[in-house]
């Protein structure tokens, strides 16, 4: 019985030893397509944003407002929020203070 535990762990730690080989190999193929295939998007990229600027720009805009107008009509559905805008507001004011002490924090460790 114990011959079978120590041919079994040894089976095992061959087995894993095997797979993060396979998994390097398999991460370093992926980052190396990664990389060949931004390079290759890249320049068609840039010149797709300088074709149409204000194709994009209209689209960022539409992207930003009808996400403000989602998050106006979720925050509809609580009486509390519409009958106390201000609740709202200092809950902004809560979160952009929160995520700028973050951001500065963040910046002075890089």
């Amino acid at each position: 019985m114990d011959n079978l535990k120590k041919e079994f762990n040894q089976v095992s730690k061959t087995v894993a030893k095997e797979a993060l080989q396979t998994a390097d190999i398999l991460e370093s193929g992926v980052e190396k397509t990664v990389t060949d295939v931004d390079r290759y998007v890249e320049p068609i990229r840039l010149t797709v944003f300088r074709r149409y600027p204000i194709l994009f720009s209209v689209l960022v805009l539409s992207g930003a407002v009808i996400t403000t107008l989602g998050f106006e009509y979720i925050l509809h559905r609580y009486s509390i929020l519409v009958n106390h805008p201000w609740l709202v507001f200092l809950t902004g004011l809560v979160i952009l203070t929160f995520t700028g002490g973050l951001y500065k924090n963040l910046k002075n460790k890089l």
